[in-house]
């Protein structure tokens, strides 16, 4: 979200590259802009098609240009996506038919023990 007297120019970016980072997210709608009076929101809708746990989240950065004689205004969160413990295939080193029952446990915090 924005304020200014004419529309903004909105960018969408991750990790200090020019573009969403597509090993991470799937574009699914791009830059849709509204505006009521001075207030610009812009809309970006990406889907996550790979956890990013492992390297601490992602930081996705939001740029609106206010045209050369005002600058642009910056706005970074980071996003962390998760594995899915439940579609995960958990592979044991226990040999098969040696009597032992291995069990995984989710931990909640995106990880499994056994």
């Amino acid at each position: 979200i924005a304020t200014g007297q004419t529309a903004l120019n909105f960018k969408f970016s991750s990790s200090g590259r020019k573009t969403i980072d597509t090993t991470f997210y799937q574009e699914v709608q791009a830059t849709a802009v509204t505006t009521v009076g001075t207030t610009h929101t812009a809309k970006y809708v990406t889907k996550a098609i790979a956890p990013n746990v492992l390297r601490s989240g992602q930081i996705i950065d939001c740029e609106a240009d206010y045209g050369r004689a005002l600058g642009r205004s910056e706005q970074a969160i980071t996003v962390t996506t998760y594995y899915d413990c439940s579609t995960v295939e958990i592979k044991s080193l226990n040999p098969a038919d040696n009597g032992a029952t291995v069990a995984a446990t989710d931990i909640g915090d995106g990880t499994l023990t056994q």
